[in-house]
């Protein structure tokens, strides 16, 4: 019969066979870790911290764009509604006149040309 890791881990828990193995792993000295490691760590963290600053300013800016949008929402229904309520009065339009026409005469050339 084959056992899965998983079962396999379960079973030994259960008996006490696997707590050696779990001291012996958590006794272990951490190495000691370079400069450019350390240097690679800092650099991580200013970058998390700096990205969570960014986001945090688009944020604001998201809400500060709806709060706008919202606004000039409630002031395009209320311009609708009074509107709606007091109908501009119907003037009766009148044509436009015709544009003139420039007359021919208005260009000559010249016999000296």
């Amino acid at each position: 019969m084959r056992v899965s890791p998983a079962q396999y881990l379960r079973r030994s828990i259960a008996i006490g066979t696997c707590r050696t193995y779990i001291i012996s792993m958590t006794n272990k000295a951490p190495k000691p870790q370079t400069p450019e490691q350390l240097a690679r760590l800092e650099k991580q963290r200013i970058a998390k911290i700096e990205g969570a600053i960014a986001l945090a300013e688009v944020d604001k800016e998201y809400i500060d764009v709806r709060k706008n949008m919202d606004r000039l929402r409630a002031l395009r229904l209320a311009k609708e509604e009074q509107d709606a309520l007091n109908p501009p009065d119907e003037a009766p339009k009148t044509k436009k006149a015709a544009p003139k026409k420039r007359a021919a005469s208005a260009i000559q050339p010249t016999a000296g040309d």
